[in-house]
């Protein structure tokens, strides 16, 4: 079953996720124009990794009672289906 509205997030939340999601959009445009993952351009991927690590950091700020575990793993997903290795994530 489909629940009919989608649970109410914290401004902040929500303000994370879109980011995240233009992100992603930016990882999947990277790809599409040259056939890698930006994981693997020494100078973008630094700046993808960055931005990843702050909306991460940005977890610890107010967030409600917004379960922060669960988009915390779509971030890492997003870095590693971006070509990033478990040690650039980690580091």
């Amino acid at each position: 079953m489909i629940p009919q509205t989608m649970p109410k997030l914290h401004p902040c939340t929500t303000a994370v996720l879109g980011m995240l999601a233009y992100l992603t959009q930016y990882c999947a445009a990277y790809k599409a124009r040259t056939g890698s993952e930006v994981g693997t351009d020494y100078v973008l991927g630094t700046e993808v990794l960055n931005i990843a690590q702050g909306l991460r950091g940005l977890l610890n700020g107010p967030t409600g009672s917004d379960d922060c575990g669960k988009i915390d793993a779509m971030i890492l997903s997003m870095l590693t289906t971006a070509g990033f290795s478990e040690a650039d994530i980690n580091n």
